[in-house]
């Protein structure tokens, strides 16, 4: 483990910032997840609770070296003394981020895939009738394309996280992984990017709704809608937009098909 050489990269009540290790954490419970207080979170935002998950899912180190700020797109941190963040979208953050960003790297994680295994009922539909959308599932071997964003600017990446703390309230967890891209495929580019993941675990995820069949997805999908709009719109929007950056999902491709006909099915009554 490394000592006060590191940065922890840590995530408050909507502020991302860069605390050393020993030397600016004051509380820090050692079972379980990383527990404490950031001095400076405390000045600017209150005493807010820092809470980081261990590395459970993901095999990639959550601390970043004293070192990390030359500021290059390629690792995790920033010129000027600051931290770069990186957010990963896989989802509608592909072509809907919703938050200001420096840059937009298009690229893959390793041993996840994208399923549309998750329940949505406050954007894609209702607690009656939920819809699907898609988180990753840990799966060695696999990769999910997706793009990653590059935000530097404090107050940014302040309101970033704000923002998304509502919108992907019923995402779970959040992990800390590499991002990887046609150029680089087997070292890593980016390194501790920020992904939002609904895990399997019923009682911190009401909404994990897990696989089903093709048809009963499909059809679900095409029925439920929610505040943010059809279920389908999402579907076929994700499916647009991964083509665009030149990536084929399979089982986007195959659900966005079953829909399709679907709807077909019903017209034709």
């Amino acid at each position: 483990m490394l000592a006060s050489a590191c940065y922890f990269w840590c995530v408050t009540t909507g502020l991302g910032c860069a605390i050393r290790a020993q030397s600016s954490l004051t509380k820090i419970k050692r079972s379980g997840p990383i527990e404490g207080f950031c001095r400076r979170c405390r000045l600017s935002r209150g005493r807010g609770p820092i809470r980081e998950r261990t590395q459970q899912l993901c095999p990639t180190i959550h601390l970043l070296p004293h070192d990390s700020t030359g500021g290059s797109e390629e690792d995790g941190g920033g010129g000027g003394g600051g931290m770069v963040m990186w957010v990963f979208g896989y989802g509608s953050l592909v072509w809907n981020p919703g938050f200001a960003y420096d840059a937009r790297l298009v690229g893959f994680v390793r041993d996840y895939r994208r399923v549309f295994y998750q329940g949505s009922t406050d954007h894609r539909g209702t607690p009656e009738f939920p819809g699907r959308t898609v988180t990753l599932e840990h799966q060695p071997g696999s990769t999910c394309w997706g793009v990653a964003y590059k935000i530097s600017k404090e107050q940014d990446k302040e309101t970033a996280l704000e923002y998304l703390e509502v919108r992907e309230k019923q995402y779970d967890e959040k992990v800390y992984l590499d991002l990887y891209t046609d150029s680089s495929p087997k070292t890593p580019v980016i390194q501790n990017m920020m992904v939002y993941l609904a895990t399997t675990n019923k009682e911190a995820n009401q909404n994990y709704l897990g696989p089903a069949p093709l048809e009963e997805m499909a059809k679900q999908i095409y029925l439920a809608e929610g505040p943010t709009g059809p279920n389908k719109e999402y579907l076929f929007k994700l499916e647009d937009a991964l083509n665009k950056i030149g990536v084929a999902d399979q089982h986007v491709q195959d659900l966005a098909d079953a829909v399709r006909k679907y709807s077909d099915d019903m017209l034709s009554h």
